[in-house]
């Protein structure tokens, strides 16, 4: 009987915490390779099989199913007439015209024209309003254009209208006409402002409106302090305010005493020099008006009128 020479042997798992002799032979089970060992290296070296070489020859005129091509860091490959997917393509793709730049389905950085491209969206009006999608500069300036004219400045549009209140914040309207006027064909109404009365303290505040009532009702005594708060410190520009004055219905009547409001700090200058008494009398009414051209520095007392019932 021929004698038999069996070799050591083991799965890939096994060979890999095995250190074999020089030149030793062993044997792995899993793969049915040789392997080659140095002394040294553990799991040693195994040998290629045929089939495994003959993976390793030209691809030309061959039909794979799914090949896998790993990660080749150079090289050519030849694919003429074979349809290539699932390719991870880097920040630049360029090359000779028989290369991949000549599938008109990859973008590249030097393209001139992406138009074509179905995650282009090239639309005037934004019809499709696509969360997906990029749109080319020239549809976003025609939609802008033609947005912005659809609603452009005042000046352009003879019949502007409101859709809500006219925050106008700071600013002034004015106009630009020389000796030109600004005209209303509707008349014109106010909210009454606020105000306060207390103790011997009436205060109008008139970032709140230009018009008041102060019932003398809630004074402890006559009105030693009249504080103006807030009048428009904008240089040229004319503050102008009107107070209903009701006196209380009490027996009690209030008055204003002019001489100590002046030195608490409200300076009210009044033609003849001495300011008005209040009408007595139950729920009497006096209307006075107040207009400075110093931003509030000196007030102009008027009366408009005075026991009005």
């Amino acid at each position: 009987m021929a004698k038999q020479l069996q070799l050591r042997r083991g799965t890939t798992s096994q060979h890999s915490s095995f250190t074999g002799l020089v030149g030793e032979v062993t044997v792995d089970t899993d793969k049915d390779v040789v392997v080659i060992h140095d002394g040294s290296t553990a799991g040693g070296e195994p040998l290629a099989t045929e089939a495994s070489v003959a993976l390793k020859a030209p691809l030309t005129n061959a039909i794979l199913v799914t090949p896998n091509l790993g990660t080749p860091s150079a090289g050519t490959i030849d694919a003429d007439n074979v349809t290539i997917s699932n390719i991870a393509i880097g920040a630049e793709c360029t090359g000779a015209s028989t290369d991949l730049t000549d599938t008109a389905a990859l973008t590249y950085n030097a393209d001139a024209d992406v138009s074509a491209n179905t995650w282009v969206l090239d639309e005037d009006a934004m019809g499709t309003d696509s969360a997906t999608k990029l749109a080319t500069q020239q549809s976003i300036k025609a939609y802008v254009d033609t947005t912005v004219g659809a609603t452009n400045e005042l000046l352009e549009d003879t019949t502007p209208q409101l859709g809500g209140s006219l925050d106008v914040l700071a600013q002034v309207i004015t106009t630009s006409t020389t000796n030109g006027h600004i005209s209303f064909d509707k008349g014109l109404t106010e909210k009454t402002g606020t105000s306060t009365v207390g103790t011997t303290v009436v205060t109008v505040d008139l970032s709140t409106g230009n018009f008041f009532i102060a019932d003398l009702e809630g004074l402890s005594g006559n009105v030693l302090t009249f504080t103006i708060s807030n009048p428009n410190a904008t240089a040229n520009q004319v503050n102008n305010f009107v107070v209903k004055i009701i006196q209380g219905t009490t027996t009690t009547t209030r008055n204003f005493t002019w001489a100590t409001v002046v030195s608490n700090g409200t300076n009210i200058d009044w033609a003849g020099g001495a300011g008005p008494d209040i009408t007595t009398g139950a729920d009497k009414v006096d209307i006075l008006s107040f207009t400075s051209y110093d931003n509030g520095t000196t007030w102009y007392g008027a009366i408009v009128g005075q026991e009005f019932s």
